[in-house]
């Protein structure tokens, strides 16, 4: 008799999640699939018995992030990677996907606020990014190039290019929604917003470029949302960038008009928050109410061991 068994391999870095959280997966996988054969592998470690085991079968290999020291014998590989925000924007434009207007500035660069609007946001590529640090909202006919050397030491500026990004209003107290989505199906969905309020648009040059417009660089609230819309346009986010099978997409709707914009959609896998070790994760998980919580707004584990069944059925190899 033909053996129908297939081999689901999930590699894990235990430096940015906990493999318990794997486990939990796998036994929900066994419980609904018994002809999937589960094995966790270490990303950085990997057991070389286990490896060689499950390439003696159709397997599936799903990692959030890269593989690192992990290299599979065998079978249909989906796991994270970098990607420069250019490319995630020109990726998601392609498709049709509203993402802002983004450019790097140069030397050469003038902007045309007919383009661009009124405002724009200028924001580092490297550094302190993540966290929210040195975005300035400036009206555009002030933007200027400026040297690296120019920035004051500390300042991302000094390590790498400027991006602009044109702003959308999300109201006086900036907002942005993140949805995690694994293959496409939501796993968890929470919003943050400052507690301070930006000053209004009118304000002078010096009060706006020295205010806090980012949602991730100052004092904020964390509360999960539902909304099919924004799920629907995360969804279309994942079909945009379908090798990439974890995403962390950070979605802007402007107060104005309704229209929801993507401004990035993580495709490292550092948005498995569900037991990141540190960082705004871990900060955004406590701040949610702890893991049970975020594991728990939308079945995150059960999705995940659904989808994954799904996966390994239609494209082990």
């Amino acid at each position: 008799m033909r053996d129908r068994t297939r081999n689901l391999v999930m590699a894990y870095d235990a430096r940015r999640l906990d493999v318990a959280d794997f486990r939990q997966i796998r036994a929900r996988i066994h419980a609904l699939a018994p002809d999937i054969e589960v094995f966790l592998v270490s990303s950085r470690s990997p057991a070389m018995s286990d490896v060689r085991k499950a390439a003696e079968r159709p397997t599936l290999v799903f990692s959030p992030t890269d593989l690192r020291q992990f290299r599979p014998m065998r079978g249909k590989v989906y796991c994270g990677r970098a990607m420069k925000k250019s490319e995630q924007m020109a990726r998601l434009a392609a498709v049709g996907v509203s993402v802002p207007r983004t450019a790097v500035l140069g030397p050469d660069t003038v902007l045309d606020p007919a383009e661009w609007g009124e405002y724009v946001l200028l924001k580092p590529t490297r550094g302190s990014e993540s966290h929210g640090k040195a975005v300035q909202l400036m009206r555009t006919k002030r933007v200027r190039y400026i040297a690296p050397e120019d920035y004051p030491p500390g300042h991302p500026g000094r390590k790498g290019p400027m991006l602009l990004q044109q702003f959308i209003d999300t109201g006086s107290r900036p907002l942005h929604y993140r949805v995690s989505t694994l293959f496409g199906e939501v796993l968890y969905a929470y919003a943050s917003r400052l507690i301070g309020e930006r000053p209004p648009l009118d304000a002078p040059d010096e009060v706006l470029e020295s205010a806090c417009v980012a949602t991730n660089g100052g004092e904020r609230d964390r509360f999960f949302y539902e909304d099919e819309e924004i799920f629907a346009l995360a969804r279309r986010v994942y079909e945009a960038v379908p090798e990439i099978p974890l995403h962390g997409c950070d979605i802007l709707r402007d107060v104005r008009d309704g229209r929801l914009y993507v401004i990035e959609f993580n495709p490292r896998g550092n948005t498995w928050h569900f037991s990141s070790p540190r960082g705004g994760g871990a900060e955004s998980r406590e701040a949610l109410g702890g893991r049970a919580a975020l594991v728990g707004q939308l079945g995150a584990f059960d999705v995940a061991a659904r989808v994954l069944i799904d996966r390994t059925r239609c494209e082990a190899e």
